[in-house]
């Protein structure tokens, strides 16, 4: 991962992502109380017990990248025998990645990941566009909404919760 940085050392904010596969801190804020999204907070565990949103489900990126599809799944509380069952994952490439045993121990609401969509939030809004793309990548084919929190628990603490601790 490059960080890059700016004048007075500041780290420049990256652009991997197309603005419809972001969202911003207020907008995100509003469907969260409206929709309960499942979120993925990529930081490390000692930042996320800093401070994290309600419900946010901390799967740190090197983990995130490394992590087979089940194990982000069963993380996300989502059952994708179910999802097999309607037809929504193709039998060939649960047998291709290996899964097929793993998917039948699943044991929760398919239709989370699906209707509430995932967000994926980091400290300042660089490293969740990373991740959204290591999570397309596992969930490719699957009817999934995933998207980046802009700006990340940097922008969340300017616009939305002035408290929210930063470091």
């Amino acid at each position: 991962m490059i960080r890059l940085k700016g004048v007075f050392n500041q780290e420049q904010r990256r652009h991997l992502l197309k603005d419809h596969d972001r969202i911003g801190a207020l907008s995100f804020s509003v469907l969260a109380r409206e929709k309960q999204p499942l979120v993925i907070d990529t930081r490390p565990p000692h930042e996320y017990t800093i401070g994290h949103l309600p419900n946010a489900i901390n799967i740190p990126m090197q983990r995130l990248c490394r992590a087979e599809l089940a194990d982000i799944v069963r993380q996300l509380g989502t059952d994708f025998d179910k999802m097999k069952e309607r037809g929504d994952i193709p039998m060939q490439r649960l047998c291709r990645s290996g899964l097929a045993d793993i998917v039948r121990q699943l044991d929760t609401d398919c239709d989370k990941m699906k209707e509430r969509g995932v967000y994926v939030i980091c400290r300042r809004g660089n490293d969740s566009q990373d991740a959204v793309l290591h999570l397309r990548e596992k969930f490719k084919g699957l009817p999934v909404c995933i998207k980046d929190i802009i700006g990340g628990y940097q922008k969340w603490s300017q616009i939305v919760d002035k408290d929210f601790p930063i470091y």
